[in-house]
């Protein structure tokens, strides 16, 4: 069992990475086109490739490291670990960009505060509620919120996933069944 198990990590740490390394392009990429807060269209994009790779790394691990057997629970886990190490990567990535550029904690901030203006929210409201921002847009808390929206994310999709991907053993019933027919 715990060869099993500790395959399973390696893998989902090899699975984990190759989604990591799509979040650090992706959060670059979003940095330097401007979009790093307003990613619209672009995020389907990202899912796409969250569930291809959660699909990917579930698939070849039943069909190469596990005899062609994948149980929910086993799928459900290594869709779970995926994200979790992808969700490093892209928290890590996060915060180095958000130290690195000061400005976008400003920006954050300028971005919440129209929201609030548009809702008609009083000045003294206005104030209280970005005191509140000002301690949710440093780089620290944005990384560990964007950890924790990745294996949320990553956990939900898994869910799928594994639903489709998972291969039960066969009963040795119906093995005995097939050679007396």
């Amino acid at each position: 069992m715990e060869k099993s198990s500790n395959t399973l990590t390696k893998w989902a740490m090899t699975y984990g990475l190759y989604l990591g390394i799509f979040h650090i392009i992706f959060i670059i990429i979003m940095y330097m086109t401007n979009h790093f807060f307003n990613n619209g269209y672009l995020s389907y994009i990202s899912t796409a490739f969250v569930i291809g790779i959660t699909w990917l790394g579930m698939t070849k691990y039943r069909d190469h490291v596990n005899n062609g057997v994948l149980k929910y629970g086993q799928g459900l886990g290594l869709g779970v670990l995926i994200s979790v190490f992808a969700g490093i990567f892209a928290a890590a990535t996060t915060y180095i960009i958000m130290k690195f550029d000061g400005s976008l904690s400003d920006q954050m901030l300028n971005l919440m505060e129209e929201e609030i203006m548009k809702s008609g929210m009083s000045d003294d409201m206005l104030e209280n509620v970005e005191k509140m921002y000002k301690i949710m847009v440093t780089p620290g808390v944005v990384a560990f919120s964007g950890f924790i929206n990745k294996v949320f994310t990553g956990t939900l999709i898994s869910l799928i996933v594994a639903a489709f991907v998972k291969k039960n053993p066969e009963s040795g019933f119906y093995e005995a069944v097939k050679d007396v027919e």
